[in-house]
């Protein structure tokens, strides 16, 4: 398999387990929703709009046209069929960025500001494409142990059941 394959088949399990994890929380009501959980962003719909607005945000660096990403406060009270939707345009855009790879592509360096630290980093496509993969698997694990202890566990979320599938 080529990088270009491995990092199509990367994306396409994110929003595959995005997607689990997004079936789960459409269970939940919208107090359960914004409901103060144990986890490092507070509820799950906090932990699903921190995912879905930094994919976009490294998406967006990845197509080199870094954009600013909003403020998270000004999500708080999201309606959950808005959060899905944000999901929808971030896999569709996503999906777009895979058919377009090619190896020079993930070779090439890509480069972004960092507001909070002031400083300007670089790093080759495939480094950052992982990442992006890797950060939404860190995320979606908080966001199901939260479901799970609402009682709407989203299930096995692992790369492998994704290629069972």
């Amino acid at each position: 398999m080529s990088w270009v394959e491995h990092t199509r088949s990367l994306i396409a399990y994110n929003e595959w387990a995005n997607q689990k994890v997004l079936d789960a929380a459409a269970a939940l009501s919208e107090e359960e929703f914004g409901r103060q959980v144990s986890g490092s962003h507070e509820s799950v719909r906090m932990t699903l709009l921190h995912v879905v607005r930094v994919q976009t945000w490294w998406l967006s660096v990845l197509n080199g046209k870094p954009e600013a990403s909003p403020p998270p406060e000004r999500y708080e009270r999201m309606p959950f069929e808005d959060v899905r939707r944000w999901f929808a345009r971030s896999h569709d855009d996503l999906k777009a960025y895979a058919e377009g790879l090619t190896q020079e592509r993930l070779d090439a360096e890509v480069s972004a500001f960092h507001p909070g630290e002031g400083k300007e980093y670089h790093w080759p496509s495939w480094q950052l494409a992982g990442h992006l993969v890797n950060h939404g698997s860190h995320h979606r694990a908080e966001a199901g142990i939260m479901l799970a202890s609402l009682g709407h566990s989203p299930g096995d979320l692992d790369f492998l059941y994704f290629v069972r599938e």
